[in-house]
């Protein structure tokens, strides 16, 4: 299974998803959402995190125009227990910033 951490299109789309918060980045809109590494703790994008099979996955991927237009990488949410480590997806143009 796949854990990923989603804050834009893919919002209340998966009956699984729990509320999540993703730390030391804010949420731009360019045409579609992204995020943008601010280093504060005080900044933060909330989303929820799904996990879905490896089909899912990929659908996801193409969704995202992955890895043209979206990136993805590994990041640490905040959920309602504890930590959990997913993926994110990210406008190519914005990673790296």
């Amino acid at each position: 299974m796949n854990k990923i951490f989603v804050y834009g299109i893919l919002l209340n789309q998966y009956d699984t998803a729990q509320p999540a918060i993703l730390h030391n980045y804010t949420k731009i809109m360019r045409g579609f959402a992204s995020i943008v590494k601010t280093g504060n703790i005080d900044d933060f994008v909330g989303g929820e995190l799904i996990e879905v099979d490896d089909e899912e996955f990929k659908r996801i991927d193409e969704i995202e125009s992955f890895p043209h237009y979206y990136t993805r990488f590994k990041v640490n949410v905040d959920v309602g227990d504890g930590v959990e480590r997913c993926w994110v997806y990210q406008q190519v143009e914005d990673y790296n910033k």
